[in-house]
């Protein structure tokens, strides 16, 4: 019985791994795009600025 237990909870704990790890991926790929956005429209503010002047 424990056997068959511990081979499901270490399985279980495999795939809270798997699952934190994407969660933290899509996490940091959420970020990055974010980072990129703002930069794009400071660059784009920028550049508008610099027209305008």
């Amino acid at each position: 019985m424990s056997e068959v237990w511990n081979k499901h909870s270490r399985y279980l704990m495999r795939y809270q791994v798997e699952v934190d790890m994407r969660r933290t991926l899509e996490w940091q790929i959420q970020r990055i795009g974010f980072l990129f956005r703002t930069a794009s429209v400071f660059l784009h503010g920028c550049v508008l600025i610099l027209f305008f002047l």
